[in-house]
């Protein structure tokens, strides 16, 4: 049951991607960055978009937004939501660059704008701007959260939120779009597995017939190494090694359907907001299981 429901959702995605792949044969971008953006110093030092938006075709829709530098992944505050036909870059501040190049000194940095869209060929922009990589302000606080998903208690969580949200069935009816991992709700997936933490694609409450109305989610499983490193953290330099190679990381990680409720053991999670948390298994139970959350805001 849940196999074909997965596999009509490779399909559909598959028809949608040739889709894409047959209209965009002219080389026509997708949309553009109007105004283009320019970059400056907030009051604490950091990198900030002083002006730029991205701007969809009439008709298209601003897919993904992926922030670089020096081609290290990097986060924003807010967070630059795609999904619409415009994303303003205009103030959102650009954190975790120093960690992620590893530099503690001043440094010119290039920063990168890579922008896809639902239909038409992608863009991206660069810029330069020099950092004083050796102040405080430079390396943040990294967010930590600890929830329990029970049988008995909440069963669904929203990462994004600060601190994480946590459901009962009842209350995630109404934000199955929001819902990020899902633990003991009385389902199991195609694996049928009991004690494993899910995502929502894998469970019947998700589904309205046979239209997925969850959101988009992946799993990707840490390597021990990992999971210590980010325990043990509190700034995002602690963690420069595994952030700054996030997208080697990705590629060769292996994204399973369900995470075994193994004490010690982690994973890392894209969520509905399109952001990375990890998440490590803190303690099991009697179909309970804690989490430990760590994110950037």
């Amino acid at each position: 049951m849940f196999t074909m429901k997965k596999l009509a959702l490779i399909s559909a995605a598959g028809l949608a991607a040739l889709s894409i792949s047959c209209s965009d044969t002219d080389n026509e971008p997708g949309g553009a960055f109007d105004p283009a953006f320019t970059l400056g110093l907030d009051a604490d030092g950091y990198a900030e978009f002083k002006t730029g938006k991205i701007v969809a075709n009439t008709g298209n829709t601003v897919e993904s937004v992926k922030v670089t530098a020096n081609d290290k992944n990097v986060t924003t505050a807010p967070a630059l939501t795609s999904g619409g036909a415009e994303v303003t870059l205009e103030g959102a501040t650009i954190t975790g660059v120093c960690a992620a190049i590893a530099a503690t000194s001043s440094v010119e940095v290039t920063i990168k704008v890579s922008v896809t869209f639902t239909e038409g060929d992608p863009i991206d922009d660069s810029k330069k701007i020099t950092l004083n990589c050796g102040s405080t302000g430079s390396d943040p606080d990294l967010v930590k959260g600890l929830i329990t998903l029970s049988a008995t208690g909440t069963s669904y969580a929203d990462l994004d939120l600060t601190p994480v949200g946590t459901y009962q069935q009842t209350a995630a009816s109404s934000i199955k779009n929001k819902i990020d991992v899902i633990a003991y709700n009385g389902q199991t997936g195609t694996s049928e597995i009991a004690d494993a933490i899910y995502p929502p694609y894998e469970l019947d409450f998700f589904y309205e017939g046979d239209t997925y109305v969850g959101g988009s989610v992946a799993f990707y499983t840490l390597p021990s190494e990992a999971v210590t490193l980010i325990s043990g953290a509190s700034k995002l330099s602690q963690i420069s090694a595994f952030w700054g190679a996030l997208d080697t990381f990705i590629d060769s990680a292996q994204d399973p359907d369900e995470i075994p409720t193994l004490q010690g053991s982690g994973f890392l999670v894209y969520t509905t907001d399109k952001k990375y948390v990890a998440v490590i298994i803190t303690a099991t139970g009697a179909s309970t299981v804690t989490l430990s959350t760590t994110k950037t805001e």
